[in-house]
């Protein structure tokens, strides 16, 4: 039997406290959420500041910990956006869950509509409609931290039965694909673009990193890594940081600390949209030339300098090449899956570029290095020249850096160029 309180303590953050019409609203909303609290009134509360900012509150009496969603917009009594409405707060929230709550005994988590939407939508018997992706965002949250849905979201959104039934078997295969699909709209706020691979076994996440990109991104990332491990995928995860550069360590250690290997190779001046043309990363690309960069960079930034040509130091106009050449893969039917590979890539100056496509130059795998091809450049002073220029980077690096795609790979380029049979 459910105990009724005739006094109750809530602690809210310091912004809330000094605003009576949110505290009202509040005490209205959980009189509607919650059974055992629907005789509470205002005075009824004693109201304990917290000096955090985050959205939601905490029930002592219940162990309650409640977050509320983004407002409603106030005329209309929309969303206001459809990737924001529940995501948004929800990182600030969880990160104050674990830091003061979560080792408290039986905490559990609520999620509500904002309390001053609720005033306005109940007072007005009105429903409003939430988009698919947001069921989506619900699923994640739910299934990663076990928020229940209060009767303020389920009622006035009307999602009894979509949030439960339509996403309960979401798998990582599935998942991805949706978040693929919704890639290829276009929206004013830009999107996650998300990229498995079954044959390298890894997930990689292209990503802004900030504002509510943030926090879209982490719960994303967080939610793969929990499939991944749940299905016992054991895929590699990637994080590729297209704007911008992040600096704060601890938004970095967020997303180790659930798996990711990041990448964080765009500079400031490079835009979301630059990046991801330069990158080709859209799902219905056809050669994507930008992924197959994307992978190159990916396998080799720990390694080398990836703001540098792999054969010499120069850094302006790089290009993703290719060691087999994608013609010659296109003959071959079965080499498809090389075209966007890593382990066919290597990334050079405009020379050096030309140099390798030309034979003039090759990668020696016994010496893991780049060599000048004496078969194609019989010119002592030629050779000297171009000799010079190359710098040895990789050859310190093999153990890590050596398969036997990658070894497949440099063959066909040493039998084009006629240095094996």
């Amino acid at each position: 039997m459910e105990k009724n309180f005739s006094k109750i303590t809530i602690q809210v953050p310091k912004e809330f406290i000094a605003k009576n019409d949110i505290l009202k609203s509040i005490v209205e909303l959980i009189n509607y959420d919650f059974k055992q609290l629907a005789n509470i009134k205002f005075e009824d509360v004693i109201w304990e500041q917290i000096n955090e900012r985050f959205q939601g509150f905490f029930i002592k009496e219940l162990s309650y910990f409640v977050y509320i969603t983004q407002k409603l917009d106030s005329k209309t009594l929309k969303t206001r956006s459809r990737n924001t409405f529940i995501k948004q707060n929800a990182l600030p929230f969880i990160r104050n869950y674990e830091k003061h709550f979560k080792n408290f005994h039986n905490v559990k988590l609520f999620m509500s509509l904002n309390p001053v939407s609720f005033s306005l939508i109940k007072n007005k018997n009105d429903k409003f409609t939430i988009a698919e992706s947001i069921y989506i965002d619900l699923k994640i949250l739910i299934s990663l931290y076990g928020f229940a849905i209060t009767k303020s979201i389920i009622n006035f959104a009307n999602i009894n039965e979509k949030y439960e039934e339509k996403w309960s078997n979401l798998n990582l295969e599935t998942f991805i694909a949706l978040k693929r699909e919704k890639s290829n709209v276009k929206k004013r706020n830009k999107p996650i673009i998300f990229e498995l691979s079954q044959n390298r076994e890894e997930i990689t996440v292209y990503a802004k990193l900030e504002g509510a990109n943030v926090a879209d991104s982490y719960f994303n990332c967080k939610f793969i890594q929990e499939l991944n491990s749940k299905e016992q995928k054991n895929f590699k995860l990637f994080l590729f940081i297209i704007k911008p550069k992040v600096q704060d360590v601890h938004i970095l250690k967020d997303f180790q600390d659930i798996g990711f290997n990041i990448i964080n190779y765009y500079s400031d001046e490079n835009d979301y949209d630059k990046a991801t043309y330069q990158l080709n990363l859209r799902p219905k690309s056809n050669r994507n030339q930008g992924l197959f960069r994307a992978n190159i960079i990916k396998k080799y930034n720990k390694y080398v300098d990836i703001y540098e040509c792999f054969a010499c130091e120069y850094r302006l106009n790089l290009v993703a090449a290719h060691i087999h050449r994608v013609a010659d893969i296109n003959k071959l039917k079965t080499h498809s899956k090389f075209i966007t590979s890593a382990e066919n890539g290597f990334q050079f100056c405009p020379n050096h570029d030309k140099e390798f496509e030309n034979g003039m130059i090759y990668f020696d795998l016994d010496d893991f290095q780049f060599k000048v091809n004496s078969i194609k450049i019989d010119n002592p002073n030629d050779y000297n020249l171009l000799n010079k220029r190359i710098k040895n980077k990789l050859s310190k690096f093999k153990k890590e850096l050596y398969s036997n795609n990658f070894k497949f790979m440099i063959e066909f380029h040493l039998r084009r160029i006629g240095l094996i049979d």
